[in-house]
């Protein structure tokens, strides 16, 4: 078999293309260019931002209702002693039948305190 036309591709695609690479001196030119214009879109960019925090802050600090003195905080407490949650999931759990931290009696320890360490 004759692998020729591989060797021909291969030099054909390693070969220096025809036109001329452009001279280092412009290439630093332009990528410095690109580098000022990128500065500038970005110094505004975040001059907007922070513009528009400004504003968003303001605008939130106007609209915030003021508090009324002697706010009862019974409400508060009544909501967290009296309400209850159950998660989703519990319907699924099969119904306990005794409280495993009430109901079971306390285990004896292993060792006594005079006769040293467990092993």
């Amino acid at each position: 078999m004759n692998d020729d036309w591989i060797d021909d591709e291969l030099s054909r695609s390693l070969r220096p293309p025809s036109e001329k690479a452009p001279a280092f001196d412009d290439t630093v030119r332009a990528a410095e260019a690109r580098l000022a214009a990128r500065t500038r879109r970005l110094r505004a960019g975040s001059g907007l931002a922070a513009i528009a925090a400004v504003v968003a802050v303001a605008i939130g600090l106007s609209l915030r209702a003021p508090e009324a003195p002697g706010v009862d905080l019974g409400i508060e407490e009544a909501l967290l002693t009296t309400t209850q949650w159950t998660a989703p999931s519990d319907v699924l759990l099969p119904a306990h039948e005794f409280d495993i931290y009430r109901d079971t009696p306390a285990l004896p320890g292993s060792t006594e305190a005079l006769e040293g360490t467990f092993l």
